[in-house]
């Protein structure tokens, strides 16, 4: 696939609602479940922003 294509496809996914998570195999997604339920969370250390929707801002 093409870099073109490739951006292509990620945005389409963006219009359509379609997570990087609806693509993984059931097992896959089992072998990272915790890492996923951590990010919802919260729980997670990175050296860039995240937003989290449905948490409350700290003031």
């Amino acid at each position: 696939m093409s870099a073109a294509a490739r951006v292509f496809q990620h945005e389409y996914d963006h219009v359509e609602g379609v997570l990087f998570t609806d693509k993984l195999s059931a097992l896959k997604k089992r072998l990272i479940k915790s890492k996923l339920t951590n990010i919802s969370k919260g729980k997670i250390s990175v050296d860039y922003r995240m937003r989290f929707p449905n948490m409350k801002k700290k003031r």
